[in-house]
């Protein structure tokens, strides 16, 4: 490793100043085009990316100001993204989400901001900031969410912001049961099933006038899913799905997050004696029932991706203390689950011991999406079904 990291610190690295005689309205076009192709290969830059980019060069004094602001305070809170953290106050001063994709549109877009004016800018960007805070205070207590970091994508959060936003709450005293079941019923329907991972913009745009028009908008925005061609229930055999992919890989994020939300709903513990929810975040590992070497030493599965997915599928993660996890290691389930017989079934782990074995490994697997599937029937009938 201190030879790899001298390599690296050691790797010259070429910066180039491109300038222009002169600006004019083709200026901005020529920057993009230049921009667009020094970074055509290696990782793709988004064109929201791009209009960021050109925002840093582009706008300064009271509204970078209160931009940086808005940014640096919601990722304090609840580590939001630049991204989703712009898209939401963007929506707020009549910028549609499809304007930002528009390169020719960035300078247009961007002085259409600055020209709302100080005085109404600073009125938007404070009330930006008291819908973000509602709207993750409302994940923390419904879902147990301290911060993004489970969330495969922040851009459904955005919907529940320009709600706070609309409607003007000051606290959440003032929303319904009614309406806190159906904004995380759509929340968690939404996020598990990646909708806003294509036509990002227009579905968003579309959602968000949804929101601007009503009070209760979510029955609606789920109508808008299924007319893209969404399921609005969740069926045990999607759960099944998660028994095929590795769930700590970006692929099976999703399922990661609803093993989690499940867990907090069903007021599980640590295994150290705190409920998942009210310990530090940053302190509960990725525990696997079946430990992961215990598992790669005794399965007898040739193809590597195989057993990678049987290792790390969604019927063999847990969220316990660090610690615990440590010193569990890679001991047989038969040898060191029941030292937690009074946890482990509000982490649906079978009281059946005789599924604690490796030959009973897939009913084991079986045994707990089933347990998985009724909590979400009991605490989200809205949509699993």
């Amino acid at each position: 490793m201190e030879e790899l990291v001298k390599t690296v610190l050691k790797y010259p690295m070429p910066v180039y100043t491109m300038e222009t005689s002169g600006e004019n309205e083709e200026t901005f076009r020529d920057m993009a085009e230049a921009f667009i192709r020094v970074n055509k290969f290696g990782i793709r830059i988004g064109n929201l990316e791009l209009m960021l980019s050109f925002m840093a060069g582009t706008i300064g004094g009271a509204l970078k100001s209160q931009i940086r602001n808005l940014y640096e305070g919601s990722y304090k809170q609840f580590e939001l993204d630049l991204q989703p953290t712009l898209r939401f106050a963007f929506s707020n001063f009549g910028l549609k989400q499809t304007q930002i994709s528009k390169v020719e549109q960035f300078k247009t877009n961007i002085q259409k901001v600055d020209r709302s004016g100080i005085a109404g800018g600073k009125d938007v960007f404070q009330k930006c900031a008291r819908s973000i805070e509602l709207g993750n205070e409302i994940l923390r207590q419904e879902l147990g969410l301290p911060n993004t970091r489970l969330l495969p994508s922040q851009t459904p959060l955005i919907p529940i912001y320009k709600y706070f936003y609309e409607t003007n709450l000051k606290s959440l005293k003032g929303l319904g049961e009614s309406e806190v079941t159906m904004m995380i019923g759509w929340f968690l329907l939404a996020t598990l099933r990646g909708y806003y991972s294509s036509r990002t913009d227009s579905k968003l745009d579309n959602d968000l006038q949804v929101v601007g028009k009503g009070s209760s908008p979510w029955e609606r925005l789920i109508e808008n899913m299924s007319e893209q061609g969404f399921k609005s229930k969740i069926a045990t055999k999607e759960l099944r799905k998660g028994l095929e992919m590795n769930v700590l890989r970006s692929q099976g994020r999703a399922f990661l997050l609803l093993a989690y939300v499940l867990l907090v709903k069903n007021n599980a513990e640590d295994w150290n004696g705190t409920r998942l929810e009210r310990g530090p975040f940053s302190r509960l590992a990725r525990h696997h029932i079946f430990p992961r070497d215990f598992l790669d030493s005794n399965l007898d599965v040739d193809d590597p991706d195989q057993k990678e997915n049987m290792i790390n599928n969604l019927g063999n993660i847990t969220f316990i203390h660090e610690s615990i996890n440590s010193e569990i290691g890679d001991s047989a389930p038969k040898d060191y689950l029941a030292d937690y017989k009074d946890s482990l079934g509000a982490h649906f782990i079978p009281s059946d011991r005789s599924t604690w074995t490796l030959d009973t490994y897939l009913d084991f697997l079986d045994q707990r999406i089933e347990l998985m599937a009724k909590a979400g029937q009991k605490h989200f009938p809205e949509i699993f079904g």
